[in-house]
């Protein structure tokens, strides 16, 4: 990360450690990795978070929801988003809209890593909260 004059800097994706869900249920459904580039820890934003997701062939990023909006950009690999019960096909170059509190769910039906881009309108990760399904 490099600072400029105008308070800017630039990260490396490379820099950054893929981190894994931590509660056992929850990893044993799903095993998304995931990068905040933006908007976490060390990384002061205005109102942007930005980051890389991965699920691997045959994963699920579980069914959740979450107070603010999210985007996501599909960069390689094949899938299904459901968002409110509302499936959609998605692959390299779909752009997805999830609305604030909508329930949604992602499972990769290609034969390689379904991996996206994800953006939320906040200062930083750890402000949003995350509510599954199941719980």
């Amino acid at each position: 990360m490099s600072d400029d004059k105008r308070g800017g800097y630039v990260i490396q994706e490379g820099d950054r450690p893929w981190q894994e869900l931590t509660d056992p249920d929850l990893r044993a459904k799903s095993s998304i990795r995931w990068k905040t580039l933006l908007g976490e820890g060390g990384t002061p934003t205005s109102k942007v978070t930005f980051g890389l997701a991965e699920i691997p062939v045959g994963g699920t990023w579980v069914l959740h929801h979450h107070a603010p909006p999210e985007v996501y950009y599909v960069l390689s690999g094949e899938g299904r988003t459901e968002i409110d019960g509302i499936a959609h096909a998605v692959r390299a170059g779909t752009v997805i809209y999830i609305p604030g509190n909508a329930r949604h769910v992602t499972v990769n039906t290609g034969g390689e890593p379904l991996r996206f881009a994800y953006a939320f309108p906040t200062d930083t990760i750890e402000e949003i909260a995350y509510h599954f399904a199941d719980r």
